[in-house]
């Protein structure tokens, strides 16, 4: 995806770690390409690194994804980092039980 695009993943060469950035508004509108990029992450064997500095907004599609993600995530015993959620994000994803994955960034 371009680096115009809300949702995009790169793989960090020196660690091996994928990378998800989300920037904008993260709504049911690009929920589909969020979900297949968590789906790619998923098999993709790597710790997952998401990045949340660029993001203004997630709906609640956007919560259940992070959920399932770090779920899945974690059955394999990998890690889901998420940083750069802050203000009112970092309420919502306290609200929903994902306050303990937020990385201090």
């Amino acid at each position: 995806m371009g680096s115009d695009e809300p949702i995009h993943v790169a793989v960090d060469p020196e660690t091996g770690t994928s990378n998800l950035t989300l920037k904008g508004r993260i709504t049911v509108d690009c929920a589909r390409a969020f979900h297949k990029a968590a789906l790619d992450l998923v098999a993709g064997g790597t710790n997952v690194r998401l990045s949340c500095e660029g993001a203004e907004f997630f709906d609640v599609s956007a919560l259940q994804i992070f959920l399932s993600l770090g779920r899945e995530l974690m059955k394999q015993r990998r890690r889901c980092d998420i940083v750069g959620v802050t203000g009112p994000l970092a309420a919502d994803f306290r609200l929903v039980g994902l306050g303990g994955a937020v990385a201090q960034s």
